[in-house]
């Protein structure tokens, strides 16, 4: 049961918890919270991993879309291949920069610069009104990807 009660001549209750369960429930404790920790812990790990495939297979669902007549922006089959490439092609100079900067601040706080890139590309992507605003959006994101 895990209590131990005692009642005095006056009548009164004394409970004693058991050490025992105490300690296992105390040790249940510890497992919940490492297991919140190593949840944490994984999806910071691959949280960059996710933001790399958003940044690449995202062009084969926005292009599909930008090339219906209801879209907002129309685009042409040459500027769809700009908005497939742009996130691509400005990798190599997203790596070169990263290693200037990992010299620099570190390797952790570069990584955690990246989010920097990555939010503003996204930023610009979503809130484009212009097909020139969607190809810095794409390039910009490209460069994080390329740390």
């Amino acid at each position: 049961m895990g209590l131990i009660s005692q009642i005095n001549q006056k009548g009164y209750i004394f409970v004693q918890h058991d050490p025992e369960v105490l300690r296992e429930k105390e040790r249940e404790r510890e497992r919940e919270s490492l297991l919140k920790l190593s949840i944490a812990a994984t999806v910071a790990a691959h949280g960059n991993s996710i933001s790399v495939g958003l940044c690449q297979g995202y062009s084969a669902v926005l292009i599909p879309q930008l090339m219906t007549s209801t879209s907002t922006i129309q685009i042409t089959e040459e500027e769809s291949s700009w908005i497939a490439s742009l996130g691509v092609i400005s990798n190599p100079l997203g790596a070169l920069s990263a290693g200037i900067l990992m010299e620099i601040f570190g390797r952790k706080a570069t990584v955690k610069m990246t989010s920097l890139p990555y939010l503003v590309g996204w930023i610009l992507i979503a809130l484009s009104d212009s097909i020139v605003k969607m190809y810095i959006g794409r390039f910009i994101s490209g460069l994080a990807v390329g740390k």
